[in-house]
């Protein structure tokens, strides 16, 4: 028995370790740098922008659904404490919340501390590509919340004396209210009450006995009431969830952007989450496959949702971790996992290898390194010569450039894409130089620039080299540009 606690103890601590190196990575996503903007715009004055307003062309007039505007001001708010190094520890101990949520959520529903751990460490796997220092991270959070709640209640309603404890559900109305105000995959939440109650209606139909009106079915309905219009306590009201709708129908963002594009297309099988996405779904298959008879109608539920969702887009690929924890919970009920412990800690040992020797699912390494798309150098270059006015900057730059120097450097564009709209980013997709096929001649680039003034550039090595390639660089030169700084992440011209 001691060996038998040593071994789970061995692995749990491994499974700890492993999740904490492969999540305490550096922040290389652009869209942070905004959010940290407008946290700190709406900390300052005390009001959500409505409209684009960083950039200098027409488009600073659009409106702007600031959705995630919550986590925004929490993050702006803490990065002042703790700096670019301490929201990596931030960003590491989110995520290490999310797979303890994982945990208790298969404990929950009756599964052995070490095949629980082998669960939470599964969901880990697959969402470790969106643990980002997003407020998508926080929003994960509140789903596994909502879930282990949910479970609970419906376990306390299935004792062989069923009791009415709808009290359980009472934190709901509060987690959809701060989940309206922190990301729109709230739509998903207010889903879940009702997938519950739907799940249970199977189980009743199943077993040929009579709905659980009382103790089950009507408290999930109530639940599921209250939870939307508590979610309306939001800026926009309804019209966040028509945002939110819209936003999923862009068919422009799925061909230009990769978190966008169909998982199981070319932009997205040769990156290194791909293999863990499909491994994570095949165990998950083979488990129910296998065991499906224990599972109840709520994990077939969860399963077809949000297993479409992640076949459908990379961005939802994470999602599946949701319902592979409930459902494989489910079907591992009461199975011991005594003898478990070695696997748990060979898989353990192995991630560790791995991490170390070639960084998360998305290639980073652990460390406090800035990793920014424009890197500190560049913004320096920035601020020590005095550049100001508009600038245009390539697609990943904007945002830092609108945290660092707005006022002073309005941009083109930013991270917010869904604002712009399909035909402004279709627009400077082809002047950017973003994409070597959809480079328009250099003609159209110079007359952007003189229309509005532009006297400086900001953009990537790639983008530089196919301008160059299609002669862009050369009519720069033409105009007066040239070539003042240049590292791996950025390359300025100015005339």
């Amino acid at each position: 028995m001691k060996r038998v606690r040593a071994g789970a103890t061995i692995f749990f601590l491994a499974a700890a370790l492993l999740i904490v190196l492969s999540n305490l990575t550096p922040i290389s996503e652009s869209d942070f740098w905004l959010q940290l903007k407008v946290g700190g715009e709406i900390r300052q004055t005390h009001a959500i922008p409505g409209t684009i307003e960083y950039t200098f062309t027409e488009a600073r007039a659009l409106p702007f659904v600031a959705h995630e505007w919550l986590p925004s001001v929490v993050t702006s708010a803490l990065f002042e404490h703790v700096g670019y190094a301490g929201m990596i520890v931030f960003k590491c101990l989110l995520a290490c919340g999310v797979v303890l949520l994982a945990f208790l959520l298969a404990r929950g529903l009756g599964t052995d501390d070490t095949i629980s751990g082998l669960i939470a460490l599964g969901a880990a796997a697959v969402m470790n590509f969106r643990f980002q220092m997003r407020p998508e991270i926080f929003a994960f959070l509140l789903a596994f919340g909502s879930t282990i709640l949910l479970t609970r209640f419906a376990e306390g309603t299935a004792s062989e004396t069923p009791k009415n404890e709808f009290w359980k559900l009472s934190p709901l109305p509060l987690i959809a209210i701060v989940w309206a105000n922190s990301h729109a995959s709230i739509t998903l939440g207010l889903l879940l009450p009702w997938i519950f109650l739907a799940g249970a209606a199977i189980d009743d139909l199943r077993a040929k006995r009579p709905f659980r009106m009382k103790t089950l079915e009507l408290p999930l309905a109530a639940c599921g009431l209250a939870m939307a219009l508590a979610a309306l306590v939001n800026p926009y009201r309804v019209h966040l969830f028509v945002h939110a709708a819209q936003f999923s129908r862009l068919a422009y963002l799925r061909n230009n952007i990769v978190e966008f594009a169909s998982t199981f297309g070319e932009q997205a099988r040769g990156a290194p989450y791909f293999p863990v996405y499909v491994a994570y779904a095949l165990i998950l298959i083979a488990v129910v496959g296998i065991l499906w008879r224990r599972l109840d109608g709520t994990a077939f539920l969860l399963l077809i949702l949000f297993g479409g969702m992640s076949a459908d887009a990379v961005r939802f690929t994470a999602w599946l971790a949701l319902a592979g924890t409930y459902a494989a919970g489910r079907a591992l009920a009461g199975v011991p996992g005594r003898k478990l412990a070695p696997l748990g800690i060979a898989l353990s040992a192995l991630g560790i290898i791995v991490v170390l020797a070639r960084g998360d699912v998305r290639g980073h390494r652990v460390g406090f390194r800035n990793e920014a798309p424009m890197s500190e150098a560049a913004v320096a270059f920035v601020r020590d010569h005095g550049i100001a006015g508009n600038v245009f900057n390539t697609f990943s730059h904007g945002d830092q450039l609108i945290f660092h120097f707005y006022p002073k450097i309005r941009v083109v564009i930013d991270s917010r894409i869904d604002a712009y709209g399909e035909g402004y980013y279709l627009k400077f997709r082809d002047l950017c130089g973003r994409s070597y096929k959809a480079l328009g001649p250099p003609e159209d680039l110079i007359a952007y620039l003189a229309r509005y003034g532009v006297r400086t550039i900001v953009t990537r090595p790639l983008d530089f080299k196919n301008w160059s390639d299609k002669g862009h660089v050369a009519a720069l030169e033409k105009q007066g540009f040239s070539l003042v700084y240049a590292d791996p992440t950025t390359v300025i011209l100015t005339r």
